[in-house]
């Protein structure tokens, strides 16, 4: 029986100012529980943002998050998870840095997004 390699998916999480924690981890436990359960398609999660580093509304810093890429590979997909109004239990970041950092995203959803993208 020949053994074929398995796809692989790419999914990149895109992490807003505020993410919601939860709008991250059931998704993407949903992919890493595919990973060990069945070797035909394999999911490679990456997260990426406007900033290196954003604050998740419930205050837990996000860090090392990579750039947003200036392209997508072919049959990509993309997590957008929700965000907060406020953070809670810290202050709260300007709406200046915040507005423009959902500005950064929208925009290069625009330009990555393309019809193989789910």
């Amino acid at each position: 029986m020949i053994k074929l390699a398995p796809r692989t998916i790419d999914v990149w999480v895109v992490l807003p100012e505020r993410v919601l924690l939860l709008d991250i981890a059931g998704p993407i436990e949903v992919l890493r529980r595919a990973n060990v359960e069945q070797d035909a398609l394999k999911f490679d999660v990456h997260y990426a943002g406007s900033k290196p580093r954003v604050m998740s509304s419930v205050g837990i810093p996000l860090a090392d998050i990579a750039p947003l890429p200036a392209s997508l590979p072919d049959g990509a997909m993309i997590v957008v998870p929700g965000s907060a109004d406020k953070i809670a239990f810290t202050a709260d970041p300007g709406e200046t840095a915040v507005r423009q950092d959902e500005r950064e995203i929208v925009e290069w959803l625009r330009a990555a997004v393309r019809p193989d993208t789910r």
